[in-house]
């Protein structure tokens, strides 16, 4: 393969270029004139487009309905230096719309040009020339409040053996939100924001902010809630002979039966829960329609657990038989019959 060359032409020595290009006096002067060239285009007349943070301020009976875009882009006319400052340096200006005064009773308000450049502040010598859009059409209606309950949405993952044990829980458990009236009524349930666990192996509690996807229509009561939960490490526990039992109709039909009587079922929590379970909470049920209705010979059991902190892993065996006795009319036996 052929590599590229740097070629010198004639009378110029490869060495001494190479100790010119490597001399702080030549550094010095790239920087120099690089400092120079910015100084120069930094004093002169730019008119670029900045976004700018958007706030509506609407009369106390009033509330938004449709979601406004969280910045307005306005065109300014300054030099280098003030444009530079606005972009990169403060994050002071805004744009602060402040209709409190106005008396708004149409669900429809158009925000006119003048008062997007009235709302215009800290643009920091800077002049304003232009806005994009020229005009925000608001969608109010009536403001309502009402309170909601508040769901997590943290994500745990424990670390192998370990295990969630119960529910987790939020602190507060409601929050009260207010806005657009109907925006109010739709809302059933308030979620936190996203947050992932990793490798957890003890009890931990974590504030945690709520969802702000609605943050221009909803005003919400609190801004965090605290999320807590219990892990311990992973148990399991055998409760033997657990016997059937019919509901919804007192006792099996007459002459039917369910084989077996009794089953096995495995739960699985933490240890300190399984330390001191209590066994009567797990039972064992069929429903008196479902022997009535059978046709197959086979009813599957549900199984209650009253103890949220545990899990059931495995019954055994999952399913029983259910039989008939009828007699045979000519010799007076008693056979067995599958449904």
């Amino acid at each position: 393969m052929s590599k590229w060359k740097l070629k010198i032409g004639p009378g110029i020595n490869p060495k001494k270029l190479k100790e010119i290009l490597v001399s702080k006096s030549f550094i010095g002067s790239i920087i120099l004139a690089t400092a120079l060239w910015g100084y120069n285009a930094l004093n002169s007349e730019y008119r670029p487009v900045v976004d700018i943070p958007l706030t509506v301020k609407l009369p106390t009976d009033r509330a938004i309905e449709n979601v406004l875009p969280p910045k307005i882009s306005v065109k300014v006319k300054g030099n280098g230096w003030d444009i530079f400052y606005l972009m990169f340096l403060t994050s002071a200006a805004k744009c602060n719309i402040d209709l409190s005064g106005k008396n708004i009773k149409d669900s429809l308000f158009t925000v006119q040009r003048a008062d997007i450049f009235k709302g215009l502040e800290y643009l920091m010598n800077v002049e304003p020339t232009d806005v994009i859009p020229e005009s925000l059409v608001l969608k109010t209606g009536s403001i309502d409040d009402k309170t909601i309950p508040v769901l997590s949405r943290i994500d745990i993952k424990p670390r192998e053996g370990f295990v969630i044990v119960g529910d987790v829980k939020v602190e507060p458990q409601y929050i009260r939100v207010s806005g657009n009236e109907k925006i109010i009524k739709s809302l059933k349930k308030w979620f936190t924001s996203t947050y992932l666990v990793k490798d957890c192996y003890k009890s931990q509690s974590f504030v945690i902010p709520l969802m702000d996807s609605l943050k221009e229509t909803v005003k919400l009561s609190g801004k965090t809630v605290t999320v807590s939960f219990d892990v311990q490490a992973a148990a399991e526990l055998t409760i033997h002979d657990v016997e059937i039992k019919i509901r919804g109709g007192g006792s099996l039909p007459k002459n039917n039966y369910l084989l077996p009587s009794r089953i096995n079922i495995t739960v699985r929590g933490g240890v300190d829960e399984l330390t001191n379970f209590d066994r009567s909470k797990v039972s064992a049920v069929v429903e008196f329609s479902d022997i009535i209705n059978d046709s197959l010979g086979i009813l599957v059991p549900k199984i209650i657990v009253e103890d949220k902190t545990v899990k059931i892993i495995n019954v055994e065996p999952g399913f029983l038989y259910h039989r008939i006795r009828v007699k045979d009319i000519r010799n007076n036996n008693i056979l067995s019959d599958k449904l």
